[in-house]
């Protein structure tokens, strides 16, 4: 092992270099910091544990580009915070889904009888958007179910992006009506039939 292992900068150089012994010696040192501060914000042992992994196998798999690094402390201690932040993003996301759905769908014993009711939203909606007169309902298919913009749709139709915005107002307005009837916007079916599709 090299002499310079005795420093971060001679970790940094061997590690780089594919030395598994300064990998581990990089572990010793800061694996203990990085578990505090992830689980400082995580609260959660398991999810700690986890991060900690997470960001070693970074540091092995992207190892040169940590000779860039100057205070290798500090910049695990932000790369910790980071993912830690992210996680806890990604989290309140899935709990605000999962108040939308429950907004939408009451709760029920039976996850088939949910489902049924997801099936019968999204019905509803291709209900409605088959009366829409032939060229609005190709128009509204592509924009709101394929996800096209309005340039692809023109270009696909071979008609004008004016054109493409006229059909969607009028289809917007003739299934948002056609929703009302059951009480439901029209945001909401979408979500729900994207869900069983």
């Amino acid at each position: 092992m090299s002499k310079n292992l005795n420093n971060e900068t001679g970790l940094l150089q061997s590690l780089a270099r594919g030395d598994e012994k300064a990998f581990e010696q990089i572990y010793s040192l800061y694996s203990p910091i990085v578990y505090r501060t992830a689980r400082q914000f995580l609260q959660n042992d398991q999810l700690a544990a986890d991060l900690l992994q997470d960001i070693f196998i970074t540091i092995w798999i992207k190892r040169e580009t940590f000779l860039k690094v100057n205070n290798l402390q500090a910049y695990l201690i932000v790369m910790s915070r980071n993912l830690a932040l992210t996680h806890l993003r990604e989290v309140a996301k899935e709990i605000t889904e999962k108040e939308k759905w429950a907004a939408v769908l009451p709760d029920t014993e039976n996850e088939t009888e949910q489902k049924l009711n997801r099936k019968t939203l999204g019905k509803i909606l291709e209900e409605s958007i088959n009366q829409l007169p032939p060229q609005q309902k190709r128009v509204f298919s592509l924009a709101k179910l394929e996800g096209l913009s309005y340039e692809e749709i023109a270009h696909k139709l071979n008609i004008s992006t004016t054109t493409v915005k006229q059909h969607i107002i009028a289809a917007n307005k003739s299934v948002r009506r056609r929703l009302e009837e059951y009480g439901i916007p029209l945001s909401v079916c979408l979500l729900i039939f994207f869900s069983n599709n």
